[in-house]
């Protein structure tokens, strides 16, 4: 038995980025693994825990608004990885082989007052990706 892993630049084929105004940062990364016994093979889809891999771009990422994300298989969306970005590299955790990239997202709630004492927490680049309101 014989397992095979790879990650290899791809692109965004449904334009699930443009059409989020989402600003890559690097190419599309597809990871993908598959199995292999005799003349059988078998891909594999997800792991049981999260895995933590790494993008890296050539140049230095903006810790405060880049985040990875995982677009959807079907390319109708995507979602937002956990992220942690040094310098050059997003190291971020997933269950899943798919395509991932890093994005630098501007984020702001409009509705929540420049004053507002927790405004620092509101304005982190991966809520407007859950909070599909604010992008």
């Amino acid at each position: 038995m014989e397992v095979s892993i790879s990650a290899n630049v791809s692109s965004d084929d449904n334009d699930v980025l443009g059409s989020n105004n989402l600003n890559a940062k690097p190419s599309v990364v597809e990871f993908k693994a598959s199995i292999h016994s005799g003349d059988k093979e078998a891909p594999l889809t997800h792991f049981n825990r999260h895995v933590e891999r790494d993008i890296v771009d050539n140049e230095e990422l903006d810790e405060t608004h880049a985040v990875v994300l995982r677009l959807d298989d079907e390319g109708n969306g995507f979602t937002a990885a956990p992220t942690i970005v040094n310098e050059n590299t997003a190291t971020f955790k997933s269950q899943s082989f798919s395509k991932y990239v890093i994005v630098e997202n501007e984020a702001e709630f409009d509705d929540v007052p420049s004053d507002y004492w927790a405004k620092e927490y509101f304005d982190k680049p991966w809520l407007p990706l859950y909070f599909p309101r604010t992008r």
